[in-house]
């Protein structure tokens, strides 16, 4: 007890200061999507070690740059939680002077908005031949009804246009 008949004590500490990350990210195709269309998380984020995706579904990921599909039409709030990196910290009280390895619990959250329509993305027709021998010639078409359409075929090349719902390779 001091004089006065308090009680006082000192604790000291020394704190390390860190940056926190900087969650950020984008997706493709952008919003509105169709519905189990595959989406791409591209994660922008700055300063984190970790992360976790709540895609506002039910569904998570903890991988970097996740990609999901939605089941159900709708409006989602997908959150990315950006988790920053543990530190090495050196207490005056170890009396070995070893540093330890304490998580900071710094963290950055963002969240943006995805519309998930009830049609379904292009479909190409069953019937198709999903490989050609090298002379072949085959016709996709997709039965779906688009503005505007453009094929790219990867290891052959189109014949005629590449803007029609059918296309020849």
């Amino acid at each position: 007890q001091s004089v006065d008949g308090l009680c006082r004590d000192t604790i000291r500490a020394f704190v390390k200061i860190v940056d926190s990350p900087v969650a950020g990210f984008d997706f493709s195709p952008v919003s509105p999507v169709c519905l189990n269309q595959s989406v791409n998380f591209n994660n922008s984020s700055s300063g984190a070690t970790s992360y976790y995706w709540d895609f506002g579904d039910g569904f998570g990921s903890t991988q970097t740059n996740p990609t999901h599909a939605y089941a159900t039409p709708g409006t989602y709030t997908v959150t990315l939680t950006a988790y920053g990196k543990p530190v090495s910290i050196k207490p005056t009280e170890n009396p070995n002077g070893s540093e330890q390895e304490r998580d900071c619990g710094c963290r950055d959250v963002i969240t943006k908005t995805i519309v998930v329509n009830a049609e379904r993305g292009l479909t190409i027709e069953s019937a198709c031949k999903e490989m050609l021998c090298l002379g072949d010639t085959a016709s996709y078409c997709t039965p779906n009804d688009c503005d505007s359409y453009s094929w790219v075929v990867t290891g052959g090349s189109i014949i005629g246009t590449a803007n029609g719902a059918c296309v020849s390779v």
